[in-house]
């Protein structure tokens, strides 16, 4: 009876050694280096829109997000300060039919000297690899079949069915493209055949549902110009790895991205005429939830873009009614203030500040944060930002 159960046993331990051998050889392999795909035309590529027919679920793409997935990519007329060419614009539907779009905030460059290789992140942050922009290489494509196969870069992760990138936000991702939103079926499979033969473990590749009407609806909010971005992205690298770089623009960046890469709700900017035109790469305001961020104001008057007068009181005046402007642009107004920041050109005006500043709160004032500093925007004497909740 015992050799009866010690048998199967046996021969249970011994299947289940032999998959742990084959998995720990598979994991010891490197993974094969990728191609990418020969003559390369960018313009022939970027001319249509590319429907997701299946994709790897990353970070800011769970599977719960496999509706309607589709890219509008598009030259830019001048580069941004940062050197992205090409605008992108992604768009997908959850399960529960809400819908998600990157709107303007999602830039490409290409800066290799293989043009199938690009770098994507957010147009307005400086291109930090691995930091604030991530591999797009585009592996296999075919204009007249109409297909795309595009990876977040080298996979470097082997198992028992190949290689397979991260999950992440950068060096993340594998998709299969198709100019048609309608599936393809044998297209597909042929797609899935080429990202095999590259050495990738397809298995992780799930179906997009692309339904009729996905087309007119998801064009419609890609190319809107207020579509607010709501792609969640999750950055992974700590500070230390990022002051590995010995950059002091990294820290910046750094510092810079926690605020745009943690939505996972929607993002409005915030505009009015009532308040100062931005003079920098900033919105007067944004607003996430229920909680508005208001940029720094300094006392200049809207209509004329010059400094309502030359003391620190008449520009204090002038700040606190600029910043009241965008708060009312934002449904809010000062008893919803509930953090500021004061930053002065001489420590020693801070008191004629309070006097003026104090009167547009109650017995119960903000949170605040007030300090000197070297110079400010234009040469202005105070310059106060703040956060508000509804």
């Amino acid at each position: 009876m015992f050799s009866k159960l010690i048998a199967p046993l046996t021969l249970a331990a011994f299947a289940a050694s032999a998959r742990a051998s084959r998995t720990l050889l598979a994991e010891s392999e490197e993974c094969t280096p990728v191609k990418t795909q020969s003559e390369f035309s960018l313009e022939a590529y970027i001319s249509k829109p590319w429907f997701v027919q299946q994709q790897q679920p990353i970070t800011y793409l769970p599977e719960t997000w496999n509706n309607c997935v589709m890219a509008v990519y598009e030259k830019r007329d001048t580069p941004t300060i940062w050197g992205h060419t090409i605008q992108v614009r992604n768009y997908a539907k959850e399960d529960d039919g809400t819908e998600h779009s990157t709107g303007d905030t999602l830039c490409a460059a290409s800066v290799y000297p293989d043009p199938a290789k690009l770098q994507v992140g957010p147009c307005f942050l400086p291109r930090l690899p691995g930091v604030t922009v991530g591999p797009y290489w585009v592996l296999e494509y075919n204009e007249e079949e109409g297909y795309a196969l595009v990876s977040g870069g080298q996979p470097t992760t082997r198992t028992p069915d190949g290689c397979v990138g991260g999950s992440g936000t950068y060096d993340a991702g594998l998709w299969i493209f198709t100019r048609q939103q309608q599936r393809d079926p044998a297209l597909v499979e042929k797609v899935r055949g080429l990202a095999k033969a590259q050495g990738f473990d397809v298995s992780v590749l799930k179906d997009v549902n692309q339904t009729a009407d996905c087309p007119k609806a998801a064009m419609a909010a890609m190319m809107s110009r207020t579509t607010p971005m709501v792609a969640r992205m999750t950055r992974s690298n700590t500070p230390r790895q990022v002051a590995s770089l010995g950059k002091p623009q990294a820290r910046r960046a750094l510092a810079t991205s926690r605020v745009v890469q943690v939505h996972a709700v929607a993002r409005e900017v915030i505009s009015t005429d009532k308040a100062p035109a931005a003079v920098g790469p900033y919105s007067q305001g944004v607003k996430v939830g229920d909680t508005v961020y208001v940029s720094g104001c300094i006392g200049l008057v809207p209509e004329t873009m010059k400094f309502a007068g030359e003391t620190v009181q008449e520009q204090t005046t002038q700040v606190m009614n600029n910043m009241g402007e965008v708060l009312k642009a934002a449904g809010c107004d000062f008893s919803h203030v509930v953090k500021t920041t004061i930053l002065l050109a001489e420590m020693s005006d801070l008191a004629e500040v309070n006097q003026i500043y104090a009167t547009y709160f109650d017995a119960a004032p903000p949170a605040r944060v007030s300090f000197a500093v070297k110079d400010l925007p234009l040469g202005a004497l105070v310059e106060i930002d703040c956060t508000a909740v509804q």
